[in-house]
């Protein structure tokens, strides 16, 4: 007959056994939770986002002009850095109408494309607080909006007007940078990597 090893802190060894596989078995699936965490992540850093803020404001070379700071995107799955500048208005295009000495507002999206190239995109003219902001171009990713009113007493100009103007309001609004969104996976706690 054989010696059968008893350890008073593991027990028998098919008890040990039994712990052992019950391991092996939550490593498997822990290991399966990451490898699909790790998919999820991937996904969200595949599309184009803004990674760090613009800065927004009126230009300083130029107060016809909006002005950002140097900022990061991803476009294409390529991060770049968008070098700080300042972007203009196109003439007529992005003018405000002044129909009946009423207040009037557009916003504007500022959004930019891999390689750099800034877009300004109008939404429709709209009465005093009732603008609403265009989508961004397809391809583009939105650095912001900036929305411009004019009091009544004069329209704005896209071609001469500064932003500073008196009859003129402006305001400037980055747009959020990425969280990592995606599936929100369950945490892994203490119970997970206890046997059973």
């Amino acid at each position: 007959m054989g010696t059968r090893c008893v350890n008073p802190q593991f027990g028998d060894m098919s008890n040990i056994m039994q712990q052992v596989n019950a391991l092996r078995a939550d490593v498997v699936a822990i290991r399966a939770e990451v490898i699909n965490n790790v998919a999820d992540v991937l996904a969200v850093q595949s599309g184009d986002a803004l990674l760090s803020l613009p800065v927004l404001a009126i230009g300083t070379s130029s107060a016809a002009e909006v002005k950002n700071s140097a900022f990061d995107i991803r476009v294409n799955g390529q991060v770049e850095t968008v070098a700080a500048g300042e972007t203009g208005f196109t003439a007529t295009t992005d003018d405000i109408a002044d129909p009946d000495a009423s207040g009037r507002e557009i916003v504007y999206v500022l959004s930019v494309a891999q390689g750099g190239t800034i877009t300004i995109t109008p939404g429709t003219i709209a009465a005093l607080a009732a603008g609403v902001a265009p989508s961004t171009p397809a391809g583009e990713v939105k650095m912001g909006e900036v929305l411009v009113a004019h009091d009544g007493s004069a329209i704005f100009n896209a071609t001469t007007d500064n932003l500073s103007a008196s009859h003129i309001t402006d305001t400037y609004t980055d747009s959020s940078i990425e969280a990592l969104a995606g599936s929100n996976p369950a945490a892994i706690t203490s119970a997970d990597l206890t046997a059973t």
